[in-house]
């Protein structure tokens, strides 16, 4: 099995690179090693994941992408309570709120 070790710079640069992308490993890899095929499994990969467990950082590999939450206003959540029956569903909901936006997404 061919083995990598990290030079002080890589040491260096994925200590930064994991603060700064939380702890993704995939995407870490592809930055540090400036290679988009470069993944947590890749040899390099491997060696980025082993120096990361020494430094006692938890990785991840599959990260969710956040979604931004809608919050409804006020007048909204008011006419959700007075409209909302159990069978309805959450397009049915949307589309009551906002009619003009769903007839434009189809």
């Amino acid at each position: 099995m061919n083995k990598y070790i990290l030079s002080k710079k890589e040491k260096e640069g994925s200590i930064e690179l994991f603060k700064e992308l939380d702890g993704d490993l995939n995407e870490a890899a592809k930055k540090l090693f400036e290679d988009p095929n470069e993944k947590g499994s890749t040899v390099r990969g491997r060696a980025l994941r082993k120096f990361w467990v020494e430094k006692g950082f938890e990785y991840r590999t599959k990260v969710k992408k956040k979604s931004s939450k809608y919050f409804l206003q006020e007048n909204e959540k008011d006419f959700v309570h007075r409209h909302y029956c159990a069978e309805m569903t959450k397009r049915e909901i949307a589309q009551l709120l906002w009619t003009e936006e769903t007839n434009n997404r189809g």
